[in-house]
């Protein structure tokens, strides 16, 4: 399954119209046959759009780095919290690359959070786990928000139950998941409440636009600036982590 944003008249974002469905036992089969079509990489200066603001869309500001900063290789993953081929590449994708790459020090992982599941609602659970991940960064725990938020979606979609807007990231989840990995409560919940982070994901989505132009899919991961091709093609990250 692939998710897209088909916006081309200006709009922010607009819901997309997501095809097939997840099947257990042939999920990876599945999702790298939508996601790949080869294992051949592209220079992401080939889809880069040339920004008024001069990104490149590859920046890491104040992301919280996975792994070892001074790792030579840098992993930039694009996704949607509610995007089910991102909760399937969470589940069985990413770990690997934890074990094979960022744990053994040959690279470090950044990611870069977008909501346009939610089209242009600022209400919607897309938009409020970027913002909840966004205030757990604030005590380092961007990436146990991060996990927290995928081990909840991925086991709907592996029970083949729909995980989009269907209450279960709320408020009160957001800060169970920051009390349950040691975070500060009330500063959590104060940051959470505050909206401080409501043009995040407006900010990714430029990032997005400049690598992706008009045809944004998630996950859609770069290594050392290249678009690894099939996300869930791991002889592609061996090619391009040196």
């Amino acid at each position: 399954m692939q998710e897209k944003n088909t916006n081309e008249k200006g709009v922010l974002f607009e819901r997309l119209v997501i095809g097939g469905a997840v099947v257990l036992g042939v999920a990876i089969v599945v999702l790298a046959v939508v996601f790949g079509g080869g294992s051949s990489s592209q220079p992401a200066t080939q889809t880069t759009i040339p920004a008024a603001d001069g990104r490149s869309g590859l920046e890491i500001r104040s992301e919280e780095i996975l792994g070892n900063p001074r790792a030579s290789s840098t992993i930039v993953e694009f996704l949607d919290f509610q995007c089910s081929a991102c909760g399937m590449f969470f589940a069985q994708i990413e770990p690997k690359i934890r074990a094979q790459y960022i744990d053994t020090g040959k690279a470090k992982m950044i990611v870069k959070t977008l909501s346009f599941i939610d089209g242009a609602r600022q209400n919607g659970e897309s938009f409020e786990a970027v913002r909840a991940a966004q205030c757990a960064r604030e005590q380092g725990g961007f990436w146990k928000m991060h996990d927290a938020i995928f081990s909840v979606e991925s086991a709907e979609i592996l029970a083949k139950k729909n995980n989009e807007n269907n209450g279960n990231l709320t408020r009160d989840a957001f800060i169970g998941f920051a009390q349950k990995n040691g975070l500060q409560a009330l500063a959590f919940t104060t940051c959470f409440d505050s909206n401080k982070y409501a043009t995040t994901s407006d900010e990714y989505l430029k990032d997005a636009q400049v690598l992706l132009g008009d045809h944004i899919a998630t996950p859609s991961v770069f290594i050392n600036g290249v678009q690894v091709e099939n996300a869930f093609d791991l002889k592609e990250y061996d090619m391009l982590i040196k």
